[in-house]
């Protein structure tokens, strides 16, 4: 069921990127040796520890802004840091009171369809970039361009350019907010910098266990209920397929996102067996 797309070149992000460092601990052994010798040897140590400071190794042991969660059934991507979205970019500037009605958008945008929600959060976007970008200083939205083009120099290299179908879109409409977003911190147009800034976050927010959960919750629920009109399944198929949505939404309830994830995709796939010729 699971069909993928192949990312277009002109908008794929490089995948050369270098494996993340792991740390291992090295430990000593008390040996026997000559003082001039123990001496050498914790010397060696004490200048490789500096080199690694002055190199900045607090960057390369950073850990990795994104991973992809439910690989082998349905992909999502799970990041490791706060995305830049409206509630983050307001805890870097003053709150004022005229973001209360932003912020109740943005969050109700989230419990709507897709086709509902996105228009929505654009709308909240315009709205709040202008009243936004005189409140923040060009280095945080450089910090977070620059992190966002990491997260997806990863997600390219975690998928290998070969994005399955249910975020192909979403990735792709991201990575153009945020090249968008650079080109204007370059040309000094902050508030455009804001806008495309809030337009990646947003998209990347889409391609989470928890939003995808839900989309995929209500898309099986509606697939059940056409299909189950339609074709007479054996008891015992239909009672496994709805038993994976009631697994599937009380997983949802219980914070499971994944799980719920897998259960309704399952769902999904068991109907669309059933339902065939």
């Amino acid at each position: 069921m699971l069909r993928r797309a192949k990312v277009n070149p002109a908008t794929s992000v490089s995948s050369a990127v270098p494996s993340h460092p792991i740390a291992s601990l090295i430990r000593f052994r008390a040996f026997a040796l000559p003082h001039r010798r123990r001496r050498s040897r914790w010397t060696s140590v004490l200048a490789v520890c500096l080199t690694l400071v002055l190199c900045g190794c607090g960057d390369l042991l950073a850990p990795e802004p994104v991973e992809v969660e439910a690989k082998e059934s349905f992909p999502t991507l799970r990041y490791q840091a706060d995305l830049p979205t409206l509630p983050r970019i307001l805890r870097w500037s003053a709150r004022g009171r005229e973001f209360t009605r932003l912020i109740e958008s943005w969050e109700a945008s989230w419990a709507l369809p897709r086709e509902e929600g996105e228009p929505l959060r654009a709308e909240v976007r315009r709205a709040a970039a202008p009243l936004l970008a005189p409140r923040l200083h060009e280095r945080d939205l450089a910090a977070a361009i620059r992190e966002l083009d990491r997260t997806f120099r990863r997600i390219d290299e975690l998928l290998e350019g070969d994005f399955p179908l249910h975020l192909a879109p979403t990735l792709e409409a991201a990575r153009a907010h945020q090249r968008e977003a650079e080109a204007s911190l370059a040309m000094d147009d902050q508030e455009g910098a804001v806008l495309h800034l809030l337009g990646a976050a947003d998209h990347l927010r889409a391609t989470t266990p928890e939003t995808l959960a839900r989309e995929l919750l209500v898309e099986a629920e509606e697939t059940f209920r056409r299909v189950s009109g339609v074709h007479s399944y054996p008891g015992e198929e239909a009672a496994r397929a709805e038993r994976l949505l009631v697994g599937a939404r009380s997983a949802l309830r219980n914070g499971d996102a994944v799980l719920a994830l897998q259960r309704a995709w399952y769902s999904i796939r068991l109907l669309d067996e059933l339902g065939s010729p």
